[in-house]
């Protein structure tokens, strides 16, 4: 009984959701131990056909990755991840000259693939030149015409400072405190350092470090 009514609570929580996704379309991924788990099965396909019942469709894509890896050993091949992807493929590539935009027809490259957890990223390819090797550009010191400026808030501002300086990238501003008013009124106080990373993107990283309220929001 108390299942019941704790399911029942979740509905009437939901019931503007409900109403504003009624008769959209969800994609849904299922994989890692809800494939393998019988309870974890049945809790799923019971969810799925709750989605249904209040007028929402329902796509189901599978992951598989267990099943995945047990063939692939079986083949022989070795299942490798980087950084939480999988190396979908790794080969030599001799370039033809046709259709991109670097290098020259001839050059030796090694392509790697490799497969997002994410399916919404999809699949990440990284292209390194073998013979002759591409030097990198330098690493830019000043945001110039057309660069985005990426502003994203940090748990520790010192710290991103010191490891782009480990990286032996650019600090353009050390870590300094500085503050601004917000969409409210409050007064936001940060610490803050602007930094290039080793790919020459420019990052203005904040820490909050204290909010004032506004004197009348009492």
């Amino acid at each position: 009984m108390d299942d019941f009514i704790g399911k029942a609570e979740v509905l009437l929580e939901a019931l503007p959701f409900i109403k504003r996704f009624y008769g959209k379309t969800f994609v849904v991924k299922y994989g890692g131990a809800a494939m393998v788990d019988e309870d974890l099965k049945q809790s799923f396909a019971q969810d799925v056909v709750l989605l249904k019942y209040v007028g929402i469709n329902v796509v189901v894509v599978h992951g598989g990755g267990p099943q995945i890896n047990e063939t692939l050993g079986k083949m022989g091949i070795e299942s490798r991840y980087v950084r939480g992807m999988r190396v979908w493929m790794e080969t030599d590539v001799v370039l033809s000259g046709e259709g991109l935009a670097a290098g020259e027809a001839g050059d030796r490259t090694r392509l790697v693939i490799m497969q997002a957890g994410d399916p919404k990223i999809g699949m990440i390819g990284l292209l390194q030149w073998v013979e002759p090797p591409l030097p990198a550009p330098p690493v830019p010191t000043a945001v110039g015409y057309g660069m985005p400026v990426f502003v994203v808030e940090s748990e520790d501002a010192a710290r991103v400072a010191r490891r782009a300086e480990e990286l032996g990238t650019p600090v353009y501003c050390q870590p300094r405190v500085w503050s601004t008013l917000g969409a409210r009124g409050e007064t936001k106080h940060f610490i803050g350092t602007s930094v290039f990373d080793p790919d020459g993107h420019f990052y203005e990283c904040n820490q909050v470090t204290a909010i004032d309220e506004p004197e009348d929001s009492a």
